[in-house]
């Protein structure tokens, strides 16, 4: 296409263009082919693809068995989150922001709760609603599970296979 500075004014602010382009441009006399079709689309910047990157990790740690998926959905607000985490919809970057401060805040209490022997913090942990430890901790039976969420911790033997299979979901909460 042959170079026409109102055009090529008006390609620019459509495709948000850097205003150098312009005299490119008119150096080479040409506008480039591809802005003469009505449908082209700027390819994505990093970032975009980077939150879309990072949106579809979200989705995956939100669709573990062991996420109580209803409760962060409350927590975060986000009413249609069973749909993003299908693919059916997407993230805001309100909603985003969120649900990634969430996950790494059950991460970091899943943590802190091993960072010393406390059978009063693991019973914290055993009734927390955002996850469910019946899925975490396979090792146990549910009648067993069961027994330590209501009687609490007795052994430190039960506390080191809780804590291996909690860790063990704490590393799969890495978002970055």
């Amino acid at each position: 296409m042959i170079f026409d500075e109102s055009k090529a004014i008006e390609i620019i602010q459509k495709h948000n263009l850097s205003e150098i382009t312009l005299r490119v441009w008119k150096t080479r006399g040409t506008i480039p082919d591809k802005y003469r079709n009505e449908d082209y689309v700027k390819r994505e910047t990093i970032s975009s693809r980077a939150d879309k990157i990072i949106a579809k990790r979200v989705c995956n740690i939100l669709l573990m068995s062991e996420i109580n998926t209803a409760v962060i959905s409350e927590i975060v607000n986000c009413p249609e989150l069973n749909d993003i985490v299908r693919g059916k919809n997407s993230f805001s970057g309100p909603e985003l922001l969120s649900a990634i401060k969430e996950i790494k805040r059950i991460r970091i209490d899943v943590l802190k709760t091993f960072e010393s022997y406390s059978p009063h913090k693991m019973n914290i942990l055993l009734h927390d609603e955002r996850i469910k430890p019946f899925a975490i901790c396979r090792s146990f039976s549910k009648r067993e599970l069961q027994n330590l969420r209501e009687k609490g911790l007795d052994n430190k033997s039960d506390f080191e296979k809780l804590k291996d299979a909690f860790v063990k979901f704490a590393i799969q909460l890495s978002i970055d």
